[in-house]
């Protein structure tokens, strides 16, 4: 299970325990992890685009949600090609802050995989 420590660390964000909406990054990440509702590459991906961006653009406790979940839809998207008819907002945010580049090196992959394999439980 990840912590907000761990978290905060990893992609050197300052956030207090309560995100808008009153969601905890930690129970909202721990859920998605425990949920497994997407494939785990998906996961890793998703939190590769959240680091990327988080070294370009602010983020806080009014965005993180939003901004991770634009992540997830993306990577989504990205690996398992797939149409979400309805598009989320902050995908755009994202996709403009990262030049519209979703390419992931083995590299890039393999670390984010060591940086957070004890999160995933395959």
């Amino acid at each position: 299970m990840i912590n907000e420590e761990d978290f905060n660390n990893l992609f050197n964000l300052s956030l207090s325990r309560t995100c808008l909406y009153n969601v905890n990054i930690k129970q909202y990440i721990n859920k998605i992890i425990n949920d497994n509702k997407f494939e785990i590459e998906s996961f890793i991906v998703s939190l590769i685009y959240f680091k990327k961006y988080s070294e370009l653009q602010n983020i806080n406790n009014d965005n993180i949600i939003n901004i991770f979940t634009a992540c997830i839809i993306l990577a989504n998207k990205f690996l398992e090609d797939t149409i979400i008819k309805v598009p989320y907002n902050y995908e755009l945010y994202i996709l403009n802050t990262l030049d519209w580049n979703l390419f992931i090196n083995r590299e890039e992959y393999d670390k984010m995989v060591l940086n957070v394999g004890y999160l995933i439980r395959c």
